[in-house]
């Protein structure tokens, strides 16, 4: 049995432009938002390594390093770029008539 997911909206004057991040909150949760050559990805905010918030890492489409340790994350899969467990957590993103909708992903 699988799930449905929940779909939450993202109001239009906080979606980032192309190339671009925006940090928001959803389910009380912290929320990056890309928008990377017209396609939108999000994670929740925080390394999975310690924490650190990853809003202000460096950004070299797809990968996002930690500012922290320098971990780096392909923001469109939450994947670490040297393989393994750890990796961030990464929502389904929906984009339909000009609306974004993010889901967090079933565990």
């Amino acid at each position: 049995m699988t799930a449905e997911l929940c779909w939450f909206p993202v109001p239009a004057d906080k979606l980032p432009e192309n190339n671009e991040r925006r940090m928001l909150w959803i389910a009380e949760r912290p929320i990056i938002v890309f928008q990377i050559d017209g396609q939108f990805y999000g994670i929740e905010d925080g390394c999975p390594h310690q924490g650190a918030s990853m809003f202000s890492g460096k950004l070299e489409p797809p990968w996002l390093q930690c500012p922290a340790h320098g971990l780096k994350f392909d923001i469109t899969t939450g994947k670490l770029s040297a393989g393994g467990a750890c990796s961030l957590k990464s929502l389904v993103t929906r984009f339909e008539a000009g609306q974004l909708y993010l889901a967090f992903k079933a565990e």
